[in-house]
């Protein structure tokens, strides 16, 4: 699985490894994990089109496992090559395995932020 998105974009969305229903699909963050990045996007005031979104891993691990690091080693530089072609200047890691694989393996022309940020829904509450 490549990626989807603009190709002149300065903010990239890197992920681990697609998950069933991106290898359904053919591409990334389709799932629940994909719906709220969406969300996370737009409330950032961006569409999913104008960004440019990615995997560390370009193949669905077994039994939708973390990557091995030998399977990590074998997609970087594939994942180098997109990062060439967008040239982002953000590039946002999703989750320890693609920030792990971020800070240790991305171009330094891009600035890398690892995503952390666990997000909950809040109920709203009534004010006078």
């Amino acid at each position: 699985m490549f990626g989807v998105g603009a190709s002149d974009t300065p903010l990239m969305f890197v992920g681990e490894a697609p998950g069933e229903q991106e290898d359904r699909r053919g591409e990334p963050f389709v799932g629940a994990a994909g719906q709220l990045l969406d969300k996370m996007i737009e409330a950032m005031g961006w569409t999913r089109g104008a960004v440019y979104i990615a995997n560390t891993t370009k193949c669905r691990p077994p039994n939708n496992r973390n990557p091995e690091p030998d399977e990590l080693d074998a997609c970087m530089p594939f994942l180098h090559l997109q990062i060439a072609a967008i040239a982002p200047r953000i590039i946002v890691a999703l989750g320890r395995p693609a920030s792990n694989s971020c800070s240790r393996s991305m171009p330094r022309s891009a600035r890398c932020a690892a995503s952390s940020t666990t997000i909950r829904a809040t109920p709203p509450t009534a004010t006078a």
